[in-house]
C-alpha cells in the first residue's frame, strides 16, 4: 500500500503490485476484504452493496506518476476521514 485515503463516500488507494496482474481483479479484491471489515460493523444498505459499479483503475506508467498519485492521495484531498 502506498497510499490511502478514505472519504465519507468513497475511497482512493495507491498500491503497488508485482507482476502484471489485472486491476479490476485487485479493486475486487480490495471490495472483498473491505465488505467483510464493513459488514461486522454494520448491515449492509439497501441496494445490497457498498459499492458503485466500477472505480477506477489506472495503471501508473512509472515512479513519477506514482509518486504524484501518492501526493494527491495522501495530502491533496478534501475532508479525508483518514489517510496513509
Amino acid at each position: 500500500l502506498e497510499a490511502a485515503a478514505v472519504m465519507a463516500d468513497h475511497t482512493h488507494l495507491v498500491v503497488g503490485v508485482a507482476g502484471d496482474p489485472d486491476p479490476d481483479r485487485i479493486r475486487q479484491t480490495f471490495q472483498s476484504w473491505a465488505t467483510r471489515a464493513v459488514k461486522a460493523l454494520r448491515p449492509l444498505p439497501p441496494g445490497g452493496t457498498f459499492w458503485t459499479a466500477k472505480g477506477s483503475e489506472r495503471k501508473l506508467r512509472d515512479e513519477a506518476a506514482v509518486a504524484g498519485a501518492v501526493v494527491y492521495v495522501a495530502r491533496q484531498q478534501e475532508y479525508p476521514l483518514a489517510t496513509w
